[in-house]
């Protein structure tokens, strides 16, 4: 019967594999154990104002704006590349 030497790859992959997690598990918990609160670097953010909050509100509205006008342009611009093509094979 044919299959026998499949089954046995299987079996030593399954094997292998769960020695594999054990490892990487074993290895993750003494990383874990090792790196305590005062090793970690605590990064401090610039809070921002109101004020800036409205600029910074206006920029990106003033950046959708000018990327849909492209949008926009473009797309109108491939519709009469479109238009012009589908004319010119519907008449020939």
């Amino acid at each position: 019967m044919g299959g026998e030497g499949s089954m046995l790859h299987a079996i030593k992959s399954l094997k292998y594999n769960r020695d594999q997690l054990r490892a990487r598990i074993n290895r993750n918990s003494k990383k874990s154990n090792s790196n305590s609160s005062q090793h970690k670097t605590k990064v401090q953010f610039k809070q921002s104002t109101p004020e800036d909050m409205i600029i910074i509100r206006e920029k990106i509205r003033g950046y959708k704006r000018e990327e849909f006008k492209l949008y926009l342009i473009s797309f109108v611009v491939m519709l009469c590349i479109l238009g012009c093509i589908g004319y010119l094979l519907y008449n020939l």
